[in-house]
């Protein structure tokens, strides 16, 4: 697979969907593949949690920011 981007959402938010925890601002991985897959990585606890039904990363406007790392062409 081949990556498109890879962006970090500073200051995101981890919530956990079964019991409706928001776990405190962090730093969040975004990975855009070429074939539409995104991977999320919680950067504190160094977990994938993509695949992970109960948890999920959002931002919150105005108090989350996108920082770019890298696009494609910066790969090359």
């Amino acid at each position: 697979m081949e990556i498109l981007s890879i962006y970090e959402l500073k200051r995101a938010y981890i919530k956990n969907l079964h019991d409706g925890t928001i776990y405190p601002k962090q730093n969040v991985l975004v990975i855009n593949f070429q074939n539409g897959d995104r991977r999320i990585v919680d950067l504190i606890g160094n977990l994938d949690i993509t695949d992970i039904d109960y948890l999920e990363a959002y931002k919150k406007p105005g108090i989350t920011k996108t920082n770019c790392i890298m696009k494609k062409e910066e790969f090359v």
